[in-house]
C-alpha cells in the first residue's frame, strides 16, 4: 500500500514542482520529489538520512554508488527521476554482491527495503529504463526508522554528493558576468565540509555560502588551474550553498563536483576513502628509462582491496603506472579516449607497498596535474575481477589473424559492466560479445 500511495502522491506533485536552487530545473524536480517522499513516509516513522544521491543517466544506462547502513535500523531507499523519465529501477546489494531487494517495476518511483543486523557497506544500482530526453536526472533518498540520534549515527561517517554538470550560455550569471550553477546541502555547526571542483574546459572558481550569506572562495587550489577546493569547519547550522563558476566571464565547459560532510577535525575527510595530490612534472624530476619525467606516490594496500586511481592534466598527455610489491605493472593512457585523463580501477592482487607513478605519454612533457586515489573494500565492489595474460603464438586467432584470449562472465539486464585492458607491449583491442552474438568493440 505504501508503494502505491507514494507513487500517486509524487505523480500529482510533479505538476506543481518548484524550480530553484539546484543546477537545473530537472535536478530541482528530483530533490523536491524526495522531500515529498519524506512527507509520505514520515507518519510511519521514517526520515531522510543524510543528503540524497543525485546524478544523470542516459536511456538504458546504469550507475552504482555505495552507502553505509547501520545495524538495527529499518531502511527504505526511494528513487525518483525528472519529467523526461518514465521508468527508473533500483537494486540493493550487500558486501558480497548478493541482492537484498530490487524494484524493476515499470514506474518512476522505485523503492527497496533493508533491515541490516550490523553496520555494513551496500551498493545501490540505478538503472534508467526509459528516458525520452537524454540525459535524465535521478535521485535516491535513504529513509530510516528506529535510528539513533543524528549526532550519534553520523559522527565520523562522511556523506557525499557527486555532480557532473556544464557551465554554458543561458546559465545564471554573477554580477561580473561569469556563468554559474548552484547546489545546496544541509550542514550543522561543527561539521567539516570538503568541496572539490575539477574542470579542464575552463578555470574553475568555487564559492561556499553560509546560511547567513558569508562566503568562502577558492581558485587554483595548490596552483592547479583545473581545480578549486574548500575544506571548512561549519560555523552555522542550516542550508549551505555551493556556487560553481569560472575565473573569467564567459567561460563554459564540463566540470565534476563533490561535496562531502562529516563530523571531525579538518583534514579527516580525505582519509575516509579519497586521497588528493597535486603536482607538476618538470625538468629536474626523475626520469623513466624512456626519458619521461615522473613523480612517485606510495600506496599501501591489501589483496582484494579495490582502488580507483584517476590522473588528469590539461598541460600534457598524462600516463598512469601502478607498480605492485612484486613489481607487476599496470598502466593506462587516455581513459575513455580522453587525452587529458588516465584512470586505473583495479582490485589489488597482493598485500604490501605499491607505487603510483605519474608520468607523460612522450618524453620531455611538463605541466601541472591532479591525482585522486579512491579506495574501498573489494566487498563493496560486487563482481570486481582482475585477469592477467599473454598473447602469444599458439593462441586462438581471429579470422583476420590476430591472436585472442577470451574470458566469460554471467550478466543480467540492467547491470553495468566496465572492462579495462592495458598493455605496454602491443596495441590492445577489446571486444564484448553478448549472448546473442552482438559485438561492442573499442580500440585506443
Amino acid at each position: 500500500m505504501r508503494r502505491v500511495s507514494l507513487f500517486l502522491f509524487l505523480g500529482a506533485w510533479l505538476v506543481l514542482a518548484a524550480q530553484a536552487r539546484a543546477q537545473s530545473q530537472w535536478e530541482q524536480q528530483v530533490l523536491d520529489q524526495l522531500r515529498s517522499a519524506g512527507d509520505v513516509l514520515g507518519p510511519d516513522g521514517y526520515s531522510l538520512r543524510g543528503d540524497p544521491h543525485t546524478g544523470t543517466l542516459k536511456n538504458e544506462s546504469s550507475e552504482d554508488f555505495s552507502i553505509v547502513l547501520e545495524g538495527g535500523v529499518r531502511y527504505i531507499l526511494v528513487g525518483v527521476c525528472d519529467n523526461d523519465c518514465t521508468d527508473v529501477d533500483l537494486r540493493l546489494l550487500d558486501e558480497s554482491g548478493q541482492e537484498i531487494d530490487s524494484d524493476y517495476e515499470e514506474d518512476d518511483v522505485p523503492m527497496v527495503e533493508a533491515g541490516p543486523a550490523r553496520a555494513a557497506q551496500y551498493t545501490v544500482h540505478v538503472y534508467m529504463a526509459k528516458c525520452s530526453t537524454e540525459p535524465c536526472f535521478y535521485g535516491v533518498g535513504v529513509f530510516a526508522s528506529g535510528a539513533a540520534p543524528a549526532q550519534e549515527v553520523t559522527a565520523g561517517a562522511p556523506s557525499t554528493q557527486n555532480h557532473r554538470g556544464r557551465l554554458e550560455s543561458g546559465d545564471s550569471q554573477l554580477s561580473s558576468k561569469e556563468y554559474y550553477d548552484r547546489y545546496s546541502f544541509q550542514g550543522n555547526a561543527g561539521e567539516v565540509v570538503l568541496v572539490d571542483l575539477f574542470a579542464t574546459d575552463f578555470d574553475p572558481f568555487l564559492i561556499l555560502l553560509a546560511p547567513s550569506g558569508k562566503d568562502t572562495q577558492n581558485d587554483d587550489y595548490e596552483g592547479s588551474a583545473n581545480r578549486s577546493r574548500i575544506e571548512k569547519v561549519l560555523g552555522e547550522s542550516g542550508e549551505w550553498s555551493v556556487v560553481v563558476t569560472s575565473y573569467e566571464a564567459g567561460e563554459t565547459g564540463a566540470y565534476e563536483l563533490s561535496i562531502t560532510t562529516m563530523r571531525g577535525a579538518p583534514g579527516t575527510i580525505a582519509g575516509a576513502g579519497a586521497r588528493f595530490e597535486s603536482g607538476t612534472l618538470a625538468s629536474g624530476d626523475r626520469e623513466l628509462t624512456s626519458g619521461e619525467y615522473y613523480d612517485s606516490y606510495p600506496l599501501s594496500g591489501n589483496a582484494g582491496e579495490h582502488v580507483v586511481i584517476d590522473l588528469r592534466s590539461a598541460e600534457f598527455d598524462p600516463y598512469l603506472i601502478v607498480i605492485a610489491p612484486s613489481e607487476e605493472q599496470f598502466e593506462n593512457d587516455d581513459y575513455e579516449g580522453d587525452a587529458q585523463r588516465s584512470q586505473l580501477a583495479m582490485e589489488l592482487p597482493e598485500d604490501g607497498d605499491y607505487r603510483v607513478l605519474v608520468t607523460s605519454y612522450k618524453p620531455g612533457e611538463e605541466g601541472a596535474y591532479d591525482l585522486r586515489i579512491d579506495r574501498t573494500a573489494a566487498a563493496g565492489t560486487p563482481g570486481a575481477r582482475v585477469e592477467q595474460g599473454t598473447l602469444a603464438a599458439g593462441d586462438d586467432t581471429l579470422r583476420s589473424g590476430e591472436y585472442a584470449d577470451s574470458y566469460q562472465f554471467e550478466g543480467r539486464p540492467g547491470q553495468q559492466v566496465q572492462l579495462d585492458v592495458s598493455s605496454s607491449e602491443f596495441d590492445t583491442y577489446l571486444m564484448l560479445i553478448d549472448p546473442n552474438g552482438e559485438h561492442t568493440e573499442n580500440d585506443d
